[in-house]
């Protein structure tokens, strides 16, 4: 997990992340990896502005999008003050279309989690705002309607 600390070189933050996707299939790596605080870790690294890079983005966000799908993972997204949460809004619609789509399967993995409807309703406002931001492109349109955008 050193390797992936804001200090380190950037070529060796993504080899280290796309080994981290490669080995967290299993529900055991994930839950080992959660334990190892990696999701703060990648909190950071999506925080930091010197390894803002496409790549690192999409490939922190796959991440934390396959420690969702555990009940720890989803748990520790939302733990402490939310910074892991409001990081992954943030990143919303501003990277590319697979951080895009990591970052909306994080929010809908950590709203499972979510008993206090008020929660549940703030997550649902967030969707809403991503669709009304797609629907105002054609291609958008096209995308959510699955036709030709009309």
């Amino acid at each position: 997990m050193k390797s992936i600390r804001r200090d380190s070189d950037s070529s060796l933050i993504e080899a280290t992340l796309s080994c981290l996707i490669a080995i967290s299939s299993p529900r055991r790596v994930k839950l080992n990896l959660i334990r190892e605080k990696l999701i703060k870790d990648l909190t950071k690294l999506l925080t930091d502005p010197t390894t803002a890079s496409v790549s690192m983005t999409e490939k922190s966000l796959k991440l934390l999008e396959s420690l969702a799908s555990t009940k720890e993972g989803r748990s520790e997204n939302c733990g402490g003050d939310g910074e892991c949460l409001k990081t992954v809004v943030k990143k919303l619609m501003k990277v590319s279309t697979a951080a895009t789509e990591h970052a909306v399967t994080v929010i809908w993995s950590v709203s499972y989690l979510f008993t206090d409807p008020q929660a549940s309703v703030s997550v649902m406002e967030k969707y809403l705002k991503l669709l009304k931001s797609l629907a105002s492109t054609k291609e958008g349109r096209s995308e959510i309607c699955g036709g030709d955008g009309e």
